[in-house]
């Protein structure tokens, strides 16, 4: 029994040793260049033991970032459903509100996990995450598109759109947000800054919805 639990701790010492050297070999080469053999030799692993718990490099990328990909998309799904369940005049009163806090919400998250987004931001080229912000910004875009059309339907005076605009206004927002963590602002300055800017795009918003 001794034994079993034994080998249990060696291995999982294993697998966060080859974790924590991965986060670097990414860090300074990127996903393509990084080399799973001096992730094993800096881990001080036989390529063996690091094909016991990663099938390749890419299941080793997923183990690091995956989880807090799909954290960080729940948390824009969970804002958007609370969204969509108030009725329009509420909506109206709390499109701000609700966008800022979300917002909060996914750069604490980002700053509790820091080393994993500074990949998915700097080194994430090759893997299925090197889209993450642009699928992020589409499900805004998509939103965003989806509410204007209904205040045209609500008969609010809602500006003429290009139909560029929104995707401009939404990436440069996501953008300035995932700056922040890739310049390594201390978070207290991050959120004061996040919170500048959602009140800017939420007036800008406000001024173009007739709101």
């Amino acid at each position: 029994m001794e034994t079993l639990q034994s080998d249990s701790r060696t291995r999982m010492d294993s697998r966060s040793r080859i974790l924590e050297a991965a986060r670097d070999e990414f860090l300074r080469k990127g996903y393509r260049a990084a080399s799973l053999r001096d992730i094993a030799q800096t881990a001080g692993v036989t390529t063996g033991s690091f094909y016991w718990h990663f099938k390749n490099k890419a299941d080793l990328f997923e183990a690091l970032t995956g989880p807090h990909v799909q954290a960080v998309m729940a948390l824009y799904d969970q804002a958007e459903l609370q969204f969509e369940q108030l009725t329009p005049p509420q909506q109206r009163h709390k499109m701000g509100e609700i966008g800022a806090a979300c917002a909060e919400q996914m750069l604490h998250y980002m700053y509790q996990h820091l080393s994993a987004f500074k990949i998915l931001f700097r080194a994430a080229a090759g893997t299925r995450y090197e889209t993450f912000v642009h699928d992020l910004t589409q499900k805004e875009i998509v939103s965003t598109n989806r509410y204007l059309a209904q205040l045209q339907q609500e008969g609010q005076p809602v500006s003429e759109l290009d139909p560029w605009f929104p995707h401009l206004v939404v990436s440069g927002m996501f953008t300035a947000m995932f700056e922040m963590i890739i310049h390594g602002l201390p978070e207290d300055r991050a959120l004061a800054c996040l919170r500048q800017l959602t009140a800017f795009y939420t007036a800008g918003w406000r001024n173009i919805m007739g709101l």
